[in-house]
């Protein structure tokens, strides 16, 4: 694996970025425009488990949330290229923002990833993570 040029490392970053992003806004059928169709993230595999079984599971039913990712660390061989970044994911409880004391989750870890070059551009074919730490109030992650 070598260092990416910047149009490859552009692009990826841009692919975790609008990752974070389609979570947060919950735009699940765009997980495409990210994920390969037969991609394995969070432990499931293709896109209709991923959007079931942990992404709908963990952020359909809770509030806000933001996913900041930032310390990109991607190298490239070819066609496939891996990324590390950490990631600090805050989520509020379903119905927070009226409450003066509402309950928060935050995670902070790190994103493993790995990347395929396609003719539609670099889309992630696995994602694994890690637990750095985990503060608050688990409960907010609700089934939407």
């Amino acid at each position: 694996m070598t260092d990416p040029t910047f149009e490859d490392w552009l692009a990826i970053v841009g692919g975790l970025n609008r990752m974070a992003a389609l979570m947060d806004a919950r735009e699940w059928d765009r997980i495409g425009d990210v994920v390969l169709p037969d991609a394995r993230c969070y432990g499931q595999l293709g896109h209709e488990a991923i959007v079931a079984n942990v992404l709908r599971r963990a952020l359909g039913g809770c509030g806000p949330t933001q996913h900041l990712l930032g310390n990109y660390d991607i190298h490239v061989d070819g066609d496939v290229a891996t990324s590390r970044s950490l990631i600090r994911a805050y989520h509020l409880e379903a119905g927070g923002e009226a409450l003066e004391e509402p309950r928060t989750y935050v995670w902070m870890g790190v994103y493993l990833d790995r990347w395929s070059r396609t003719g539609d551009g670099w889309r992630m074919s696995e994602r694994k993570t890690e637990t750095n730490v985990s503060v608050g109030d688990a409960s907010v992650l609700q089934p939407g």
